[in-house]
């Protein structure tokens, strides 16, 4: 099966280098399954938040959750369970729109990403020589690794 956005380990790794999930355009959704294979499903919407909740929170409290000892659950402990523990994801294109255009080097060589195939490269741009490229068999690993790169040579800036 074509992969069509981050896998959950990519998703965490672009969450520790500090990459916003409001940048992300998909979200993994833990549905709570028994089946391990059947416990995430990739949704095509972006990831569902306490910020971004379409509604009160404190409408979501409902006879339906409850605590083991059976009292009712909060707006905030209902939004926990059905969404807590989603990550976002990010489709091939919104990776490669968090990657510069072009990247100015410390010795003032300008260079411009180039995504070939399944590589992905900061080229100069006078000789096209390859500052830094990636090769893996996927692409999807390859924007996480550059932007792994453009963050700890900062040049991708992370509010912190």
């Amino acid at each position: 099966m074509a992969q069509i956005a981050t896998t959950r380990e990519q998703s965490e790794k672009l969450q520790e280098l500090g990459i916003s999930v409001d940048t992300a355009d998909m979200s993994w959704h833990f549905t709570n399954m028994r089946t391990e294979s059947l416990q995430w499903e990739l949704k095509t919407i972006p990831l569902v938040t306490k910020e971004n909740f379409f509604g009160k929170i404190e409408k979501l409290a409902s006879p339906f959750y409850k605590h083991a000892d059976g009292s009712p659950m909060t707006g905030e402990e209902v939004f926990d369970k059905i969404w807590g523990k989603d990550l976002p994801a990010w489709s091939l294109g919104t990776l490669i729109k968090l990657l510069p255009d072009t990247i100015i080097l410390d010795n003032g060589n300008v260079c411009g990403l180039s995504v070939l195939n399944i590589g992905v490269y900061y080229r100069y741009f006078a000789d096209r020589s390859i500052v830094q490229g990636f090769e893996n068999e996927s692409i999807f690993e390859n924007c996480v690794d550059m932007i792994e790169w453009a963050v700890k040579n900062d040049h991708i800036k992370i509010n912190k």
